[in-house]
């Protein structure tokens, strides 16, 4: 009887030089996907996520995610005394808005870039999913920020608490 060759220890014979590339791909994947779950921890604030460390404060770490500049609109006349997504009523002579993301009862400082006019309004409710604006404003907000006659304006906003 003779013996068996062993061709598929024989490093000519096998793919093991066109599979080490991708272990090695594997194996780096894998480490940083490690590393990345243990270097912070992630809060869920309502429909978004941002990343907080535990020592920073949670409006800390939503103004650091959130600081923006894009188009704004106002709310028109029929909405007045309808409920709002976070289910108080809506008043346009009051200082709110309504934002994708941001939670509730959070407030913000609103600029018109046009003019540099500002004001601080309270987030209470939430646009259509398909809305193209950062903020829809009440119109006590909106004229303030002295933009009833164009509709819309470019504004920059911040968190503040």
């Amino acid at each position: 009887m003779t013996p068996i060759a062993h061709t598929a220890l024989r490093p000519e014979s096998t793919n093991l030089n066109l599979l080490t590339p991708v272990i090695i791909t594997l194996v780096l994947l894998m480490a940083s996907l490690s590393w990345n779950c243990t270097s912070g921890r992630y809060v869920d604030r309502g429909s978004s996520r941002t990343r907080s460390n535990s020592k920073k404060s949670d409006a800390m770490s939503v103004k650091k995610y959130f600081d923006n500049i894009g188009e704004a609109s106002y709310y028109g006349n029929e909405f007045d005394g309808r409920t709002t997504s976070s289910g108080e009523e809506f008043s346009q002579d009051s200082l709110t808005a309504a934002h994708l993301t941001l939670p509730f009862n959070t407030r913000i400082k609103v600029t018109n870039l046009k003019n540099n006019k500002s004001v601080i309004v309270r987030i209470n409710d939430r646009p259509p999913q398909d809305f193209k604006r950062v903020l829809d404003l009440s119109r006590r907000a909106a004229q303030e920020l002295d933009m009833i006659r164009d509709g819309i304006a470019a504004v920059r906003f911040e968190v503040i608490k």
